[in-house]
């Protein structure tokens, strides 16, 4: 499937939790992100989208399945109880040794930042 279709899919999967199930919900490309209240019924609200990626015609990724208030999302870890989002070591690492090395040059091409 082309990434142009299978973002319309996305975009639907979007558009159906958002405005007939009123969640609130982000994603991008194929990755989901939703918040719900702390009392929220996790099984309940899984089996919603279960059901609205079955009747496109997907499955989730269960090992991406998170619930809990530190989750990882695009490589972010998300802390609901401390109002964060980190980097894991290893990508905080990596981002601090480009800014490094950004810093140390009088200027740089765009095609290194893409």
């Amino acid at each position: 499937m082309s990434p142009r279709i299978f973002n319309l899919f996305s975009e639907a999967i979007h558009w159906i939790l958002e405005s007939i199930h009123r969640w609130s919900i982000f994603h991008y490309l194929d990755d989901f992100f939703a918040v719900f209240p702390a009392h929220a019924d996790f099984d309940g609200l899984s089996c919603i989208f279960d059901g609205v990626l079955a009747e496109i015609g997907f499955v989730k990724a269960s090992e991406q399945d998170e619930s809990g208030t530190l989750v990882i999302h695009l490589g972010f870890q998300i802390d609901s109880d401390l109002m964060e989002v980190r980097l894991p070591p290893n990508k905080l690492t990596c981002a601090i040794k480009a800014v490094t090395k950004l810093e140390s040059q009088l200027s740089i091409s765009q095609a290194p930042l893409e």
